[in-house]
């Protein structure tokens, strides 16, 4: 019993049962852009949302500083692209991410 869902991955024998070979071509396709790659790599190292927004500011010289050196749009922004990451490689959580970052070569594994 072989049925396709909206993404075109075939469930096989019930929902989610889907073959090695399809999850690892689609892992294999997802691109990222260069700051979902930059804040992949500091979510590895454990940075919180608001730390990445801080790191990013202070790389990039960018101003609108509310008080503690994090923007409040930076933050929200980092928190939109983490999102972006989720919905890019299907995964929940933090950890899953980081995972996926680690098998896919996106970090570097040290």
């Amino acid at each position: 019993n072989n049925n396709r869902n909206s993404m075109g991955i075939t469930a096989m024998n019930g929902p989610m049962m889907i073959p090695q070979s399809e999850i690892d071509a689609f892992n294999e396709s997802v691109e990222l852009s260069s700051s979902e790659k930059e804040i992949l790599n500091l979510l590895s190292q454990g940075y919180t949302n608001a730390e990445i927004a801080k790191l990013r500011k202070n790389t990039s010289k960018k101003s609108n500083s509310n008080g503690n050196g994090v923007s409040a749009s930076s933050t929200s922004s980092v928190s939109r692209i983490i999102s972006t990451l989720y919905s890019k490689t299907l995964t929940k959580t933090r950890t899953e991410l980081v995972k996926w970052g680690l098998k896919m070569g996106h970090i570097p594994k040290e």
